[in-house]
């Protein structure tokens, strides 16, 4: 399995895995992390909130995954070289809206489960086959975030997409660097997918009518 960069315009990565240094207030009576920028006072409740470590908060080791900046609205495709199924599907801007896409890597004989998160806009359903380069949705900053971004996640899984190993402290989430190919953006290898067996058939095409205009 091989995964590559799945924004459009930016190559930068933000966040590595494992990463645990990101900090933000956090309301336990509303439930709700707010960027330590702003006011120590929750908004809705008007408690006091603490600043705390987010990933230790949420029972991780640290980051379970790797972060990609991007754009407001920035589409963000699906990056890994084996087709997939999308699983799970998440609408709710406020716990962050996300794809989860289950693919079969028959190199390891293995299922992975590719999480793609933080759209404003998702742009597949449940069911949906996805390959390399297609568009899952747009990019932006919801849920548990402090910036435009896409959070990238693998985790190992079983063919319905139930996560093996979960208490690994990530959540059964694995390093994704470890199958990144930097080289190209997955939307790169969409156009030669598509297009390539175009310009085959034009070719051919066009060596008959020369055939034709020969005789």
């Amino acid at each position: 399995m091989k995964l590559y960069i799945p924004t459009r315009e930016s190559e930068y990565i933000t966040q590595y895995f494992g990463k645990n240094s990101l900090t933000m207030f956090y309301c336990s009576a509303c439930r709700k992390y707010y960027s330590r920028k702003g006011s120590n006072i929750c908004p809705s409740c008007r408690k006091i909130m603490p600043l705390v470590k987010v990933y230790e908060n949420m029972g991780l080791k640290g980051h379970n995954g790797i972060d990609w900046r991007c754009y407001y609205k920035e589409p963000i495709d699906y990056n890994c070289s084996n087709p997939g199924i999308v699983k799970m599907v998440d609408n709710d801007p406020t716990g962050g809206m996300g794809v989860e896409v289950v693919s079969y890597d028959k190199d390891t004989d293995k299922y992975y489960k590719h999480i793609a998160w933080h759209f404003i806009k998702v742009n597949v359903k449940v069911g949906d086959k996805v390959e390399c380069g297609d568009n899952l949705g747009l990019g932006d900053t919801t849920g548990i975030s402090t910036g435009n971004h896409d959070h990238e996640g693998v985790k190992q899984c079983n063919k319905d997409g139930t996560t093996l190993d979960y208490n690994n402290g990530y959540k059964g989430a694995i390093d994704p660097y470890q199958f990144y190919d930097m080289e190209y953006h997955a939307r790169e290898l969409y156009f030669m997918r598509k297009q390539i067996p175009l310009l085959y058939k034009a070719i051919e095409a066009l060596k008959g009518l020369l055939s034709i205009l020969k005789k």
